[in-house]
């Protein structure tokens, strides 16, 4: 077997071990889930089309849209910013050249690696639930992404 099989019979192994140290009872699962589905699927078939429900529905897109732009103007900021430095446009040689290609495209990298909805878990975990855990997640996510691309553009002009 190759290593690949180990790491995949051993992660089996810990997940069918982890399985049986939850205590299985009444308390683990909700106790209205079943009426709450029967509730999904009922409004799948007859919608609540009053003006209260659809008011509610355009001011929670709004809002929504609003922390969308709002992460991805910062995202812009933060992209314009590392991805000049990334790009090696600043510095020529030496220890300027390491330093964009190294240090701020090694950031780029790191802020790309990660996807956003594991920043916003590690934000929420930081600031709490609020809309700034979203902005932020989206920030630093779409930043690296678009740094990179920036950064590379950049580097094509002579």
């Amino acid at each position: 077997m190759n290593k690949r099989s180990y790491l995949s019979t051993i992660l089996i192994i810990v997940f069918l071990f982890s399985l049986t140290s939850i205590q299985w009872n009444k308390e683990l699962f909700h106790s209205g889930g079943g009426e709450t589905l029967l509730q999904i699927i009922k409004s799948l078939f007859q919608p609540d089309l009053s003006i209260s429900t659809l008011l509610l529905a355009l001011k929670s897109a709004w809002i929504t849209l609003a922390y969308a732009v709002t992460g991805i103007s910062l995202a812009l900021l933060i992209a314009f910013i590392l991805g000049i430095l990334a790009s090696g446009v600043l510095f020529n040689s030496g220890f300027g050249r390491w330093l964009s290609f190294g240090v701020f495209r090694g950031t780029l990298s790191f802020m790309r690696a990660i996807h956003e909805l594991v920043w916003a878990w590690l934000f929420v975990a930081a600031i709490g639930l609020s809309p700034f855990a979203a902005i932020f997640a989206l920030a630093i996510a779409y930043g690296g992404a678009l740094g990179r691309v920036f950064a590379d553009i950049l580097n094509d002009v002579p």
